[in-house]
């Protein structure tokens, strides 16, 4: 359970077992599933229905500002850009199809170290 607010009650859940995405629950509504992106999310409960959702997906980590009454508003980030940024691919193996990555870095940074340099003319 990530928060209530009013006889609104967020949660964490998942169908798929590397993911974690934000629902809700009240009894007007029911169950409302408030994320879709494959990732991490999280919201925890703000006062009027305002919520921050913060996200971890493939394409980065973002913020935003949810409220029922109004559309999405993203959140400025200013997060640093990483030095080494591995690439990720997910596989599942197995019979059980047991979900994991494979992790590689990305040397597109350290190009310009890697490329033959010519002599001195």
């Amino acid at each position: 359970m990530l928060g209530v607010a009013g006889e609104t009650v967020l949660f964490a859940a998942s169908d798929e077992p590397s993911e974690e995405q934000v629902w809700s629950w009240d009894a007007g509504a029911g169950l409302t599933r408030l994320t879709d992106e494959p990732g991490l999310h999280r919201a925890p409960a703000g006062a009027g229905g305002t919520r921050i959702v913060s996200s971890h997906t493939g394409s980065g980590h973002r913020f935003t500002a949810s409220n029922p009454t109004r559309a999405d508003v993203a959140v400025a980030y200013h997060e640093a850009e990483p030095l080494v940024r591995p690439q990720v691919t997910w596989l599942e193996i197995g019979e059980r199809r047991l979900r994991t990555a494979l992790l590689l870095r990305q040397l597109a940074f350290f190009a310009k170290w890697l490329e033959p340099t010519k002599p001195d003319s």
